[in-house]
């Protein structure tokens, strides 16, 4: 039970971590300037 939980915790924390990034690079993609060629 207690391994159970520690996996459940470390994929929770990779959702967690690939989200975040996930969110930071459309804010840099989106504050960055688009080129209207």
């Amino acid at each position: 039970m207690l391994l159970l939980g520690i996996m459940w915790f470390g994929r929770a924390f990779n959702i967690y971590s690939t989200l975040n990034r996930a969110a930071r690079e459309a804010a840099v993609a989106a504050a960055s300037p688009s080129c209207a060629t």
